[in-house]
C-alpha cells in the first residue's frame, strides 16, 4: 500500500491495524519506503497519523537517509519539517567494514554523506542549509567533502568550503582530497571510456590547486610518478595540457615517502 503511494487505502487498512510503523518488507517502515519512493502525499499522511521518522533499518537508514540518497528534496523538506535529524548517523559495523568498502558501500553516513556519495547535488546544498554537520565522518574516516571529491562534484565541493569544510581534510588513512581524486581520475582514465567523469574529477583537481591547497599525500614516489605518468602518456591529453600538468602536480619529494 505504501508503494503505490495511495492515502485513502493507507487509512482504510490503518484502521484496522495498531501498527502504522511497520510494513511486511523486513524492517522497514511504511515512512522508509515512501520516502524511498518518493511518495510526497503517502510520507505527509503517514507523518500526521504519528509515524516515527526516527526508526531505523537493519542498516540504521532513517527516512531521511533514503530520501537524501535519492535525491529527493521536497520528501527531505517535508521531514526535516516534522523533525527528523539532519546528522543522524547509520549503523556502525567495524566487523563488516572490510566487505562494506569492496561494494562501496558505507556505514556511520549521516544523509548528507549519502547525498554527496550519489551526487544528489540539491539535497546536499538543502541540508548544509539546515544544519547538517560536513566535519562528520563515516566509518571509513571520509566527510562529505572527500565524497564530492570521490565522485569529481564540483559544484557540492565548493559549497561545502563556503560551508567551512577544509580543503586538507584527511581521512582516516592520511589521504587528502586532492590524492583521492587524482587517484580516481586515474582510474577512469585507464578505462578509456570514461572520460567526462575523468574531466569531472580532474576541475575539482583545478579548483583545488587555484585554492592553493598543499598537495601532501601520503603515499610512496612510485604511486605518485604512476599516477602522473597516467596523465603525462594519455590521449586525452593535448601537449600544452601535459605540461601544465606536469608543472601544476610538481610536489617536493620530502612529501614522498
Amino acid at each position: 500500500m505504501t508503494v503505490k503511494g495511495n492515502p485513502d487505502i493507507c487509512h482504510v487498512l490503518l484502521t484496522y491495524v495498531e501498527e502504522a510503523n511497520y510494513s511486511a518488507l523486513g524492517n522497514s517502515t511504511h515512512l522508509r519506503l515512501a520516502a524511498f519512493c518518493d511518495k510526497r502525499c503517502m510520507t505527509i499522511y503517514l507523518l500526521k497519523k504519528g509515524v516515527d521518522h526516527s526508526l531505523k533499518d537493519h542498516d540504521g537508514k532513517t527516512a531521511l537517509h533514503y530520501a537524501a540518497e535519492m535525491g529527493s528534496q521536497d520528501i527531505c523538506q517535508i521531514l526535516v519539517s516534522y523533525g527528523a535529524e539532519v546528522n543522524c548517523l547509520t549503523s556502525k559495523i567495524p566487523g563488516m567494514l572490510y566487505m562494506a568498502e569492496m561494494f562501496d558501500e558505507n556505514y556511520n553516513e549521516t544523509p548528507l554523506h549519502l547525498a554527496t556519495l550519489h551526487n544528489e547535488t540539491c539535497v546536499a546544498k538543502y541540508l548544509l542549509k539546515n544544519g547538517a554537520d560536513h566535519s562528520l565522518r563515516d566509518g571509513f574516516g571520509k566527510t562529505a567533502l572527500l565524497n564530492a571529491a570521490l565522485k569529481g562534484n564540483l559544484d557540492v565541493f565548493k559549497q561545502l568550503i563556503l560551508n567551512g569544510a577544509k580543503i586538507n581534510c584527511l581521512t582516516s588513512r592520511n589521504e587528502r582530497p586532492i590524492c583521492l581524486v587524482l587517484c580516481r581520475a586515474s582510474y577512469y582514465i585507464k578505462k578509456n571510456t570514461e572520460f567526462t567523469k575523468f574531466k569531472k574529477c580532474m576541475a575539482v583537481v583545478e579548483y583545488i590547486l587555484e585554492n592553493k591547497a598543499v598537495y601532501h599525500p601520503i603515499i610512496t614516489r612510485d604511486e605518485y610518478e604512476g599516477i602522473l605518468g597516467i596523465f603525462l602518456h594519455h590521449p586525452f591529453l593535448d601537449e600544452a595540457q601535459k605540461k601544465i600538468w606536469f608543472c601544476r602536480l610538481y610536489i617536493d619529494s620530502s612529501h614522498l615517502r
